[in-house]
């Protein structure tokens, strides 16, 4: 059943040729090889990398124009990605219907798929092959993909804003009544002030006797304004220094603390794993 999709797919009109890779083994080209040479190909497989990295996370797909043609880019899963080079004369209707046939025949296992897609792929003829005309070889193609796509993809995701300092007080506090339940307020305020070498630029914090980081009255900071990206990364050494301290003392720090005394987004927010990994 999956050799007939590929193949149904492969003969759809104005199929020009594909492009399939995963990042690990050799890129699979097929009805491109007539028109790109070795150097353009990897040229293409690079451009096509770099379009990818600026795009959100969660894309499904895209389609830029590339020298008289269309291209489209599918992301399958991971780090597999598609890419699909049509004429004109393609109709539309019928290339959603056939890709996503295709797509959802594709092999479950993401290290197999460029694999077994070759397997199967082989004896197939691309009729939009006749609409294929290679440019002159003093012309490389592969260098027209990047402006191109960069002016038709998705613009990149903006940058996280960042968090207030009431946020970093809730997450290191948070952190502080946790480890407290195992080495006492006393100790876990004493960690505090003895890590703190790992950011003493650091002077916005002061550490009271229940192991508590508040705002130091000097400081004149509001809560609930932007913390800087510098005095962000001295929090997250310190935290982290304060993680690295803790975890001598307690076994498993990591999965008995992290785990439950800050969320998902919290330990994004000062850079720490919650297990040893």
């Amino acid at each position: 059943m999956q050799r007939q999709v590929i193949q149904s797919f492969l003969n759809l009109p104005g199929i020009l040729g594909l492009v399939l890779m995963d990042g690990r083994s050799q890129p699979y080209f097929c009805g491109l090889e007539r028109g790109l040479n070795y150097q353009q190909r990897q040229a293409l497989i690079q451009g096509i990398q770099q379009v990818v990295s600026t795009t959100p996370a969660d894309f499904e797909s895209f389609t830029f124009r590339f020298n008289y043609q269309e291209a489209h880019i599918h992301k399958i899963t991971g780090d597999i990605i598609l890419l699909v080079l049509t004429d004109p004369v393609l109709s539309t209707a019928k290339y959603r219907q056939s890709i996503q046939d295709l797509l959802q025949s594709l092999p479950k296992s993401p290290h197999s798929i460029v694999a077994d897609f070759r397997t199967m792929a082989e004896g197939s003829t691309l009729k939009g092959q006749s609409y294929w005309h290679p440019e002159p070889d003093g012309e490389n193609k592969a260098d027209l993909l990047a402006p191109s796509a960069a002016a038709a993809a998705p613009p990149p995701p903006s940058p996280p804003a960042p968090p207030q300092w009431e946020d970093i007080l809730a997450a290191v506090n948070s952190l502080s009544d946790e480890t407290a339940r195992y080495l006492g307020k006393i100790v876990v305020a004493n960690t505090w002030r003895t890590t703190h070498k790992a950011a003493p630029s650091l002077v916005a914090f002061q550490v009271n006797r229940s192991g508590h980081l508040t705002l130091s009255d000097t400081a004149a900071i509001s809560p609930d304004s932007a913390i800087s990206s510098q005095d962000l990364a001295a929090i997250q050494s310190w935290v982290n220094a304060f993680i690295a301290r803790c975890g001598l003392v307690i076994r498993d720090y990591r999965a008995m603390v992290l785990a439950t005394a800050l969320s998902d987004e919290q330990r994004t927010m000062l850079q720490v794993n919650g297990s040893e990994d």
